[in-house]
């Protein structure tokens, strides 16, 4: 926007951003930017915008003013678009196809998980299903066999000591704590000044570990340090994240997290096709498939005692994939299956 003369700095950018944004897709859509000024930036300054390819990840959740200025910069076959339509988590889906040509689209499904072994494919599948999630699409790889799956039911992070039994699992298969992910809801994460460490974070450090909690501040400004590091984010900032080994903390609280959250927001409902209560429950699941596909070798899921819509769903898959999936209540058993793991 700067090389365009359409703002004169950077300062305050990002407070401005959608108002910098409609600015700048309203010159290219007048023409007041036109193709040959395009052209001009692209060859002045060629490291920066000539690119033969563009890459877009997580392109589902892109807003339409983004594609569009997107579109106006690059021809569609220089796009390449990854759409992870089966985690969409935004009111609708955004469409990169509107208005492209047939001849230059061409739209691929890769179905194959590439990142989990296939037992936590085979899992994540299960649960799919079990939270009421019909369109999931996903094939296990069969090329990445093994993988998996503890359900501790109780207060884990008061547990320290089986977090430092997955640490040092990791560490035997050549992989540190930093290879590892922690997530949490925002009910342990503390209210007041940032910086303060979450619960479960602080109850671990003080029994000898190392932390890296990013639960409070911005996750992409801050990085882990060290190896030893056991990494600690927000369910709201898991996405695009993994782990060897991943510990979703309560991870029952966050479907009910989000399924409030939709109520409190403003959404508009076709009743004919789907109810309110419908449509919070389709989104919180949405998002707990999210934390649920951040593993690649062991996946722990940690929810309470009572009854709840996740815990039931998993409780069936359990009983399926008893095969590959513990389900452990008393301390000492965890333990007792860890080590037999």
């Amino acid at each position: 926007m700067r090389q365009l003369g359409i703002i004169n700095s950077y300062d305050g950018f990002l407070e401005r951003f959608d108002e910098h944004k409609a600015a700048l897709l309203d010159y290219l859509q007048s023409g007041t930017v036109s193709r040959a000024d395009l052209d001009a930036l692209m060859m002045q300054h060629g490291a920066d915008f000539d690119w033969d390819l563009v890459f877009v990840d997580e392109g589902q959740d892109w807003p339409a003013d983004e594609i569009a200025i997107l579109r106006h910069l690059y021809e569609p076959e220089r796009l390449t678009v990854s759409d992870g339509v089966d985690q969409y988590v935004r009111e609708s889906v955004a469409d990169w196809s509107q208005g492209v040509p047939k001849m230059s689209l061409r739209a691929r499904r890769l179905t194959r998980c590439m990142r989990m072994k296939a037992n936590l494919a085979a899992f994540v599948r299960d649960m799919a299903a079990g939270l009421g999630i019909d369109d999931w699409d996903l094939e296990p790889n069969s090329d990445a066999p093994g993988g998996r799956v503890l359900v501790v039911e109780g207060d884990l992070a008061s547990r320290p000591e089986l977090l430092r039994a997955w640490c040092d699992d990791a560490r035997a298969l050549g992989n540190a704590p930093v290879d590892m992910l922690a997530c949490v809801s925002p009910v342990m994460v503390p209210a007041g000044p940032l910086g303060q460490l979450c619960r479960p974070a602080a109850i671990y450090e003080r029994s000898g570990g190392m932390v890296w909690d990013g639960t409070s501040r911005d996750v992409r400004e801050h990085f882990p340090t060290h190896r030893d590091q056991l990494r600690f984010v927000q369910y709201d900032s898991c996405r695009g994240l993994e782990g060897w080994t991943v510990i979703n903390f309560q991870l029952d609280t966050l479907w009910d997290y989000k399924r409030s959250q939709w109520f409190s927001e403003d959404h508009v409902v076709d009743d004919l096709y789907r109810t309110a209560e419908e449509s919070a429950a389709q989104h919180a699941s949405r998002w707990v498939m999210i934390p649920l596909t951040r593993a690649i070798d062991t996946l722990v899921i940690n929810v309470n005692p009572q009854d709840s819509f996740v815990r039931n769903a998993l409780a069936k898959v359990h009983a399926k994939r008893r095969d590959f999936v513990d389900w452990i209540v008393e301390p000492g058993v965890a333990e007792v299956q860890l080590a037999a793991g």
